[in-house]
């Protein structure tokens, strides 16, 4: 069994907020002399991981942040089989959820585009 989600050699938690991989191509769409559409394939198959934590205490969320680089090597399982990627962090958003008897509760989320 692999794990959920691997960034830079540490095994991210199995997030209990949204966890979505999807795969497309990029592609250049330009009209031709003819007046017709015209699209070509610059790359197939770039994946984009979109994470969520709904619940996370502040230690957790932290140590989680400390390992997310810019640039980031992300191991993970598509489609039956296991993907090494270089992968660009954005959107990195946490926000706190609760506070009660000095302990913080966060909600982190982010999003991991293949390069």
């Amino acid at each position: 069994m692999y794990n959920l989600l691997t960034i830079n050699g540490v095994v991210f938690p199995t997030p209990e907020g949204s966890f979505v991989i999807s795969k497309e191509d990029v592609t250049n769409d330009h009209k031709s002399e003819a007046g017709t559409t015209v699209v070509e394939i610059v790359r197939e198959g770039v994946f984009t991981i979109d994470v969520s934590y709904g619940g996370l205490i502040e230690h957790k969320m932290d140590v989680l942040c400390r390992k997310l680089e810019t640039v980031n090597t992300v191991i993970f399982t598509y489609d039956g089989f296991q993907y090494i990627k270089q992968m660009k962090l954005e959107g990195l958003k946490k926000t706190k959820v609760a506070f009660r008897h000095g302990i913080s509760v966060w909600s982190l989320s982010f999003s991991l585009k293949e390069l």
